[in-house]
């Protein structure tokens, strides 16, 4: 083994395996046990369709703020097609989570929905849809 240690700078690592492990005493790497747990959030409205995925949360400050794709098919004209949009939901301990009507887009009429992209053309798909915050947002130059 080489005596140097490895420089992973500031870098975090997992423990996947034992590249950055030399030795292991009274310890073993291994997988954890899933366990089930209950919802948190159900995907029950119309425009949230059959599937929901590619879900991000993040802390901004005191809110949680979930993103989430939702597809389902809709009927254009007789014709199935599948429609893909971004939804949003926040929580302040993220276990309670509630889907504020936005009023942004429109679903089947109404924009009474927690719609922040909608279904359409091919500049706003929001097939896996991933959010992040940029810590120089409001910074003045």
């Amino acid at each position: 083994m080489n005596d140097e240690p490895l420089n992973i700078g500031t870098r975090r690592e997992l423990f996947l395996d034992r590249y950055l492990i030399e030795k292991l005493d009274h310890a073993s790497l291994r997988m954890g046990t899933p366990r089930r747990e209950e919802n948190v959030i159900d995907f029950d409205r119309p425009w949230e369709g059959r599937f929901v995925g590619s879900t991000n949360v993040l802390k901004d400050d005191d809110c949680y703020r979930m993103y989430y794709r939702c597809s389902g098919y809709g009927d254009d004209g007789g014709e199935k097609i599948l429609l893909e949009q971004t939804a949003y939901a926040e929580s302040t301990d993220g276990i309670n989570w509630v889907k504020p009507e936005l009023n942004l887009h429109e679903f089947r009429g109404s924009t009474k929905n927690n719609l922040i992209l909608p279904d359409g053309d091919e500049r706003r798909i929001s097939h896996n849809f991933a959010v992040f915050k940029d810590p120089r947002a409001g910074v003045p130059e």
